[in-house]
């Protein structure tokens, strides 16, 4: 009954650990002061995941405006894009996410990740791993200044 109980324990431990985030970020990313942004949607069946990474980037204070790719782009200080994948188990979950922040030419500034592990998976609330991975760029951005300011000083 023991083993049975430590399998049980073992197992669901694992399923804790479901999912991984990775955050990237550029060296431009120290200079760049971006206070509007503009997210590219994909529209069909991420339109949900479209809403989670607009109120993820109000959260932190960005004035947001987004479209569709075939859309004329505003001028903003940021284009951010994404890129989801879903996966069948009983119900729909988020198997991964990408958020990538470019600046106006295209060049990327950061970006972050979350990959749900295939076996263990768990089902993740959308909007909350969103709202990490907008926080975890956010907080690579702030870090950049920070160093590059430390760096300027004598």
């Amino acid at each position: 009954m023991k083993n049975i109980i430590f399998g049980l324990y073992f197992v669901f431990s694992l399923v804790g650990c479901a999912g991984t985030y990775q955050m990237k970020a550029s060296d431009s990313l120290s200079s760049y002061n971006a206070k509007t942004v503009h997210v590219i949607n994909q529209g069909g069946n991420s339109k949900d995941m479209d809403d989670h990474v607009a109120r993820a980037l109000i959260a932190r204070g960005f004035k947001v405006s987004d479209g569709l790719p075939t859309q004329t782009v505003p001028k903003t200080d940021l284009l951010v894009k994404y890129t989801d994948s879903w996966f069948w188990d009983v119900t729909m979950y988020l198997k991964a996410v990408e958020v990538t922040f470019y600046d106006r030419n295209g060049n990327i500034l950061a970006s972050g990740e979350y990959n749900n592990h295939p076996f263990f998976h768990g089902y993740p609330e959308e909007s909350e791993v969103v709202q990490k991975i907008i926080d975890g760029i956010v907080e690579q951005m702030g870090k950049a200044k920070l160093q590059k300011q430390a760096a300027a000083k004598p």
